[in-house]
């Protein structure tokens, strides 16, 4: 998953991937600091992808963390 991720991430310089789809990889390869980093550019754009995030199961992982929390009231979602 992880050569996947940098190869859509190198991708997305030259066109548009959605950053939910790369921060999905990285959540699915276990490096949360990476998937956390592409949420925050999947906010920047306004990726459509984000309103599932407070319900997917597959950002559970990232759950606990106090920067997906912080995502989640910026987008008006209530923090679980």
């Amino acid at each position: 998953m992880h050569v996947t991720a940098e190869m859509m991430a190198a991708r997305f310089t030259r066109r548009y991937v959605h950053p939910t789809a790369i921060a999905r990889l990285y959540t699915y390869a276990g490096e949360k600091d990476r998937a956390l980093e592409w949420l925050e550019k999947a906010y920047e754009g306004r990726d459509s992808q984000l309103m599932y995030l407070p319900w997917h199961m597959e950002w559970d992982s990232l759950r606990a963390d106090p920067r997906l929390q912080a995502l989640l009231r910026r987008m008006k979602f209530p923090a679980s």
